[in-house]
């Protein structure tokens, strides 16, 4: 005891309680555990979570007391809430934060087999309880990625989104599914600005291509000089020599 405070393995703790060990990382194999300052067992069990630390970093592993080669799985407030890095204040399910840096999320493979990878799923359920896998519908959001700034009520607000919507009645193996990407104007989003369809057409303002690739413009070509009526431009400014407008519509085009 010094001052109030509890020191295992020190006479000298720093907080209420303080534990000393060797630097270690954890223990992969046997029963012998390495650098543990902390361990959580399971009452009348071999789970444990131990707390250590290992030179330049702490760590946090979810094992087995009896064999420590085993990897258990570990929950962060399996009830709800948030939880952010770099932030005590986290807006979303998980929230990153860095200041004057740009924080950034890896996932690494290494492997000899071709067919191993990183990845990233998505994933939706027409279930409303954790674990109940319930088949998606027609015309359901899949997932979504959105890129957004700060408006000038000093809020973020989006700016472009990528996002996949299922097309159809789920199969038993596959989810035939739409892929948008968006961007969003001074006062309003250009949808269906770049559309993949689940039958393998590409659409530039439309989200039902009828061919390989339908590029449709707003409204029907009446002059070369409304961008926004032109199918296909190739050249320079509307107006300059040199320019070719493609549409349907437009007598000249």
């Amino acid at each position: 005891l010094n001052n109030g405070n509890v020191g295992i393995g020190t006479d000298s703790p720093t907080a209420l309680l303080t534990t000393y060990v060797a630097d270690a990382a954890p223990a992969t194999s046997g029963s012998t555990a390495a650098g543990v300052g902390l361990r959580i067992a399971q009452d009348g069990g071999t789970n444990c979570l131990d707390i250590g630390h290992a030179g330049s970093y702490g760590w946090i592993q979810a094992t087995r007391s009896a064999d420590l080669s085993v990897e258990t799985d570990l929950s962060i407030n399996p009830n709800g809430g948030n939880v952010g890095i770099g932030t005590a204040a986290p807006t979303s399910t998980l929230n990153l934060v860095k200041v004057s840096s740009s924080p950034a999320i890896s996932i690494d493979t290494y492997s000899a087999s071709t067919g191993d990878n990183s990845q990233l799923n998505l994933r939706k359920s027409k279930g409303t309880t954790v674990g109940t896998q319930v088949d998606t519908v027609d015309g359901d959001e899949l997932g979504k990625i959105t890129f957004q700034g700060v408006n000038t009520g000093d809020s973020f607000d989006n700016g472009a989104r990528i996002f996949a919507k299922q097309s159809g009645a789920a199969g038993n193996d596959e989810i035939p599914a739409d892929l948008y990407l968006d961007t969003y104007g001074d006062s309003a989003l250009n949808t269906n600005q770049l559309v993949l369809h689940h039958d393998g057409g590409v659409g530039i303002g439309t989200a039902t291509p009828y061919s390989i690739m339908q590029i449709k413009p707003s409204a029907d070509p009446t002059s070369i000089t409304t961008a926004a009526q032109n199918a296909l431009g190739l050249g320079g400014a509307a107006t300059s020599s040199g320019y070719v407008s493609i549409g349907f519509g437009y007598a000249g085009g």
